[in-house]
This record gives structure tokens, C-alpha cells and sequence, in this order.
């Protein structure tokens, strides 16, 4: 991808801002990709950005409320759902 129409990303004072990142492992060459995006543009300013590792997209919001609950400023879920040969697309 070339990046050209991406948004400019402002993210001054985001110092000290605890934004934890919550990942699915499924399909691990894209989930790795957003993670190493998403904490490249949240470390750039500061922000502190603990991972967790989950083990697909049906428990990313179960984290991402125990994260908050836990202190978390902001959480970014970031999964993979792929059309194939089950239903997981649909829901």
C-alpha cells in the first residue's frame, strides 16, 4: 500500500496516556503487522501501550472492558476475521 490518502495522525500530549492494545493471535503474519503499526504510531508521542494477546476476535471485547476496569486510559482491539469455511465472518 502506498499510504497516499492516509489521515494525518495527531497524537501531541498523548504523554504518559495508557492506551493498552489488545490483539488476536489468528493469523498471526496481519495480527503482528496491526500490532507493530498500532504501537509504532501510539509510541511515537509517549503514550505507554501494554499488549495482550488473545486468542481470536470473539474475546476482544471481554478484554478490551477487563482492561479498562484494570486502568487503562483507552484500548485498540485489533483482530483478523476472514471469509472461509465457518460462520465467524457472519456473526
Amino acid at each position: 500500500m502506498s499510504g497516499h490518502g492516509a489521515p494525518a495522525i495527531n497524537l501531541s500530549g498523548a504523554e504518559g496516556f495508557k492506551v493498552t492494545i489488545v490483539a488476536g493471535m489468528w493469523h498471526e503474519t496481519i495480527a503482528e503487522a496491526l500490532v507493530a503499526g498500532a504501537t509504532r504510531v501510539l509510541d511515537a508521542p509517549g503514550a505507554a501501550t501494554p499488549i495482550v494477546r488473545v486468542p481470536g476476535s470473539f474475546v476482544l471485547p471481554v478484554v478490551a472492558k477487563a482492561a479498562l476496569a484494570n486502568g487503562a486510559d483507552s484500548v485498540l482491539s485489533l483482530g483478523v476475521i476472514l471469509l472461509g469455511g465457518t460462520p465467524h465472518f457472519e456473526i
